[in-house]
């Protein structure tokens, strides 16, 4: 009993974790649509690249908040019958549910998650070494040219690798946004285990 309740203990710390890791991104992704209404509104420019970054940061502060909205017990659940349900018999159905739903479903998102990630990093960047660091400096000589188009050489060669949006000025590196489906999708699953873990001591 010791040891399942410091499984447990531990999944719902990791899904508190990630929760307030979503929490972040919200309050980024509020900040940088209000920069952008009043960038378009009042200055007459916007940036694509913010645009796609407040799209993905939605769908992060989604993936991130799944585990802990199913351990707060806060998703969607059609309980026309379970509220009167004995106690065992809703145990019953939330082990009958994490295995032969949940379980599957978290399956199909790693898998599934993990080829979107594959895909993209088939793909090449087309953009050059110094895409960022050309634009900010017009003249390519001299020392800050130099290093910043070193820095940015390295982050290209190990980070902003594969797919890159079809707009022109937009994300690169999209490999890392979708990595977020299949981690979620472990996210949920660890979830699930410790919802299981539960049922199985309440029973």
């Amino acid at each position: 009993m010791f040891v399942i309740n410091k499984i447990v203990a531990i999944i719902d710390r990791i899904s508190d974790f990630f929760l307030r890791i979503a929490v972040w991104c919200l309050v980024l992704l509020i900040l940088l649509t209000v920069q952008q209404v009043i960038a378009r509104y009042f200055f007459n420019a916007s940036s694509l690249a913010i645009q796609e970054l407040e799209c993905a940061l939605f769908g992060i502060c989604f993936l991130l908040g799944m585990g802990a909205c199913l351990k707060r017990d806060e998703h969607v659940r059609v309980d026309l019958l379970h509220s009167k349900f004995s106690q065992r018999v809703r145990h019953l159905i939330e082990i009958l549910g994490i295995l032969l739903c949940l379980y599957p479903f978290c399956y199909f998102m790693v898998f599934y998650g993990y080829k979107f990630v594959d895909q993209a990093l088939s793909y090449t960047n087309p953009r050059p070494f110094d895409f960022y660091t050309a634009q900010l400096i017009e003249s390519k000589t001299g020392g800050i040219y130099n290093f910043l188009s070193s820095i940015e050489g390295m982050i290209r060669k190990n980070i902003l690798i594969g797919e890159i949006s079809p707009d022109p000025g937009g994300l690169e590196g999209k490999w890392i946004l979708k990595s977020f489906i299949p981690f979620s999708g472990v996210l949920l699953f660890l979830q699930g285990t410790s919802i299981l873990l539960k049922s199985v001591v309440g029973l």
